[in-house]
Parts: C-alpha cells; sequence; structure tokens
C-alpha cells in the first residue's frame, strides 16, 4: 500500500494483469462494488513493491486516487512535498482499502490453492517483457470478411489472443506470392496496397486495443497502456513490381519491413525455393533495393531468400537485417532454414532471426513423410501431386482424396517425432550456442500462415509457454527478455529511428 487514504475511492491496483491468475484467486473475496472501484496500473514499477519483483515475489500495488501526472495530481498534492500531513487523510477512502484488505487476507488464509504456484513468476516474467511477433499472415483473414476484435474458434491471431499472448508488438505481413502470369505480376502492388489498407481499418475500427507502430518511438508510446502496436511487413518484394518508387510509396504508407521473396525469385533476387539460380543472387536493380531500404530506414527481411541473396545483402547492408520467420538447418535441414554460417554473419551485422513456428521447419524429417503421403494419395486417386495443379483438378476427386488424405495424416501423426514447445526454444537455443548470445534471436511464428503448429503453441495467446520452457531451462530473465522482443526491437530502433 502507498499513497492510501487521499482522493477518491477509486483503486489503482498494480499486478492485477501482471500477476493475473493470482489475482483471480483474490477477487474471489470481493463483491461487486469493490470490483468496480478497481483500476488497472499496467506495468507499475513507482513504488517500494519494486524491490518485491525482482525476487520473483508475487506482488499487488496499491493506490487510492487518480494518477499522477508530470503536473501532481490535484488528488495528491502531497506528493513528495511538506504538506503531508495527517489532516489530508480521508476516512471514507481509508476504509475502502481497509475493507479490500481484510477481505482478501482472510480468503487467501482460508483457501487451498498454492500461492506459490510457479504460474505467477511465469506470467510475470513474460507480461514484463517487451514480446514481438516478427510475422503473421492474419490481416488476410480480415480482408476476407472476419471481425478480429472477436475470439475466434480458428485461426491463430485475433484482438483477444494477442491480449491473452500479451503481445505488446506484432508485425502483420502483407502478403504478395510469386505472380502466375504478367497480369498477376501487374497487379501485386494493389494486392499489396488492399492489405495495408485492411491494417489501417482494422487499427482504426479498434482504437482502444491496437496502434499503427513505424518506429521505436511509437512503440515506447504503447507503454503502460493495454494497446499491441502493429507494425505493417510486406511478404514478397513481387509488391513493388520491379520499381522503386512503389518501394517509397510502401513507406510512405506504414511499411517498416519488406521480405525480399517469397517461394520463388522477384525480378531482381532469387529465392530459397529456386531449383536453378537467375542472378546468383541479388540484380543491379536488387542491389538498389536494399540500398534504398537502408536509405528510407526500412527493415530488410531475408527470409524466404536464397543463401547467395542472404550473402549478397550482408555484404551490401549498412543497416541490420533479419530473417523474420525461419528456422536452423542444422537441426532441420530444409531450404527456408538458415545454416550455422549465415546465423554468425547475421551476428556479426546485428541482425537476429525470429524462430518460425512452422513444424515443416522445425523438424524436415516429419515433413518429408507427410509430402511423401500427400503425393501416394494424390497418385492413388489420378491427380497431380503439384499443389497449384491439385487445386485445379477436378474437384469430386480432390474432396475423396482429401478426406483419405486427412484419416491417413491422423494415423501418421501418431508415429511422428512430436513436435512442441520444446522444439522451438531447441531452435532459440541452437542459435544462441552458434552466435555466443542470446541478441540474436526472437519470435516469428508464421501464425495464419503455417497448417500445423507446434504443441502447445496452438495460437498467439499460448507464447507464455515458450517463457515457462525457458526458464525451465535457466535461461536468465535478461535473456528471455531479449529473446521474447527485445532484439527485435533494438534493431526496430536502430533502423527506423535513425532520423
Amino acid at each position: 500500500m502507498d499513497m492510501i487514504g487521499c482522493g477518491d475511492t477509486d483503486i489503482y491496483l498494480g499486478g492485477m494483469w501482471e500477476f493475473s491468475d493470482f489475482f483471480a484467486i483474490v477477487e474471489e473475496a470481493l463483491d461487486d462494488e469493490m470490483k468496480d472501484r478497481l483500476q488497472f496500473r499496467l506495468k507499475y514499477r513507482g513504488s517500494d513493491h519494486s524491490a518485491f519483483l525482482p525476487k520473483d515475489v508475487t506482488c499487488l500495488a496499491m493506490r487510492s486516487g487518480g494518477l499522477l501526472s508530470r503536473e501532481l495530481d490535484d488528488e495528491h498534492p502531497e506528493y513528495h512535498r511538506p504538506g503531508d500531513m495527517p489532516n489530508i487523510i480521508e476516512p471514507e477512502v481509508l476504509k475502502v482499502v481497509a475493507d479490500y484488505h481484510v477481505a482478501v487476507i482472510s480468503h487467501l488464509a482460508d483457501i487451498r490453492e498454492d500461492l506459490f504456484d510457479p504460474i505467477h513468476h511465469i506470467q510475470f516474467v513474460h507480461k514484463d517483457a517487451n514480446v514481438v511477433d516478427l510475422h503473421c499472415d492474419t490481416i488476410g483473414r480480415f480482408v476476407r470478411g472476419q471481425d478480429l476484435s472477436e475470439d475466434l474458434e480458428r485461426g491463430h491471431v485475433d484482438i483477444p489472443k494477442l491480449k491473452q499472448g500479451a503481445v505488446d508488438l506484432q508485425v502483420f505481413a502483407c502478403y504478395v506470392g510469386p505472380p502466375r502470369d504478367e497480369e498477376a505480376e501487374m497487379q501485386a502492388a494493389e494486392r499489396a496496397f488492399r492489405q495495408i489498407d485492411g491494417v489501417h481499418r482494422l487499427i482504426e475500427a479498434n482504437p482502444d486495443d491496437l496502434a499503427l507502430v513505424k518506429s521505436y518511438a511509437d512503440f515506447r508510446k504503447l507503454y503502460a497502456t493495454p494497446k499491441s502496436g502493429l507494425l505493417i511487413g510486406i511478404e514478397g518484394g513481387y509488391a513493388i513490381e520491379n520499381d522503386l518508387a512503389l518501394l517509397r510509396s510502401f513507406y510512405r504508407t506504414g511499411v517498416r519491413l519488406m521480405t525480399l521473396t517469397h517461394w520463388t525469385h522477384t525480378g531482381w533476387a532469387d529465392a530459397s525455393g529456386d531449383e536453378k539460380l537467375t542472378f546468383n543472387g541479388l540484380s543491379e536493380l536488387g542491389e538498389d533495393v536494399v540500398k534504398e531500404m537502408n536509405r528510407l530506414g526500412m527493415i530488410i527481411d531475408v527470409s524466404h531468400a536464397h543463401d547467395s541473396t542472404f550473402w549478397d545483402v550482408i555484404r551490401l547492408t549498412e543497416d541490420p537485417v533479419v530473417a523474420s520467420h525461419s528456422c536452423c538447418r542444422a537441426l532441420s535441414k530444409h531450404h527456408r532454414n538458415l545454416t550455422d554460417e549465415m546465423l554468425e554473419a547475421l551476428a556479426e551485422n546485428d541482425g537476429m532471426i525470429g524462430i518460425n513456428f512452422a513444424t515443416g521447419f522445425l523438424n524436415s524429417k516429419n515433413e518429408k513423410k507427410i509430402e511423401a503421403l500427400q503425393k501416394k494419395i494424390a497418385k492413388k486417386h489420378g491427380l497431380p501431386t503439384d499443389y497449384d495443379e491439385l487445386m485445379k483438378a477436378d474437384p469430386e476427386k480432390r474432396k475423396k482424396a482429401m478426406a483419405e488424405y486427412a484419416e491417413r495424416l491422423a494415423e501418421l501423426q501418431k508415429k511422428l517425432v512430436p513436435v512442441d514447445v520444446k522444439t522451438v526454444v531447441d531452435h532459440i537455443e541452437h542459435v544462441i550456442e552458434v552466435t555466443g548470445s542470446a541478441d540474436h534471436v526472437g519470435l516469428g511464428s508464421d501464425f495464419d500462415g503455417i497448417g500445423m503448429t507446434p504443441i502447445g503453441l496452438e495460437h498467439v495467446g499460448k507464447l507464455s509457454n515458450i517463457t515457462a520452457e525457458l526458464l525451465e531451462r535457466g535461461h536468465s530473465k535478461t535473456d528471455i527478455r531479449k529473446i521474447l522482443g527485445g532484439n527485435f526491437l533494438r534493431i526496430l530502433r536502430k533502423v527506423c529511428d535513425s532520423d
């Protein structure tokens, strides 16, 4: 208790959010009138209770009256002044505080719950950090008409799940895939702009929950608010239609990150899915793209890039780069993953990798067995094995094949090595081992862009399970804060706040 008995009878309680499971136990002791008085104080550290938090002691911090302002709150004129005298105490306000504590302490003395449950510490560590997810494909769902303000049964990301996962910053990727023909190539920018418009509309429709972030300075404004920041990215450099003027236009609409390629090459850069190289990395225009992104203050994302493209970017860039949603090739031999040499280069560049939650990237052996099953079922039903061609095939044949595939897949998954939270943390720890520190790894879920998720990470609301596993393995809270979001915020500040 600090600064109680003054002002009105509103009660500001720090820790209601950070220790939400503990507060749920406390709340059982309170009547509706008392509950109505309680106000959140998010990430409140400005009192003596802060000494308990580094010692892992669960703590709810109370004060009465309104919040202090820089000019001093009218309800607390005594704050750090000689006017702190007994006559300023309001008996009615003091009684409200006393009633709260009598009810709560009596309740806690009688219950059988374990008040020292590790979940309280895990929640605090997770929520006290700045949690950042470097990649999701969720905006497509909004553009197609889904209401992301609702806690939806299907899908990996929506506003309630962002709150549950304590996500402070979510990168929304506006996806533009490889054009199938010349007409699609000429519509690539339009596709990106429609999704960018979708991000803006989503934020405008939910101003109490979301805010646009274009810089670290923007992100800092959200501190101790209930809002999640959204940073706009483009996935697939096809969107710029080989025109730097379009790149600049995207920047003006708020785009601050671009994944250079997707599965196959753009008009200026080779991609990881290319069987044959077109440019042996970056073309001359590709080099200009890197330089212009540096000049603008736009983060370069090398996920999906071919190894040759990666090395050209590392050679050219003056800013840190990210691989927003990739994994470690040493643990899982997939062309979308980064080699140890690439991880070391990212560290020298002061960049980072966001670990992808796609089960096929985390464990490529499992993916190969699943792909083999897909092809076997397709051939059995007389269907093409190529996915794009399969989608054009006879709908009735395809429906029967998919039904059999779903049944056989369920059987196969029982025999596969489980991919779970531990697998994700294995990749995180590999980056730390290779680079020598926790400064170059984070989270890049690829939520709403992947089919299967790791066990325990079924949606963004479950990100604290990663924090729990990191704590279980003995990682320091300082390193966990870096992994959960601090590393990306360092890059955001360096690249986007250079002015």
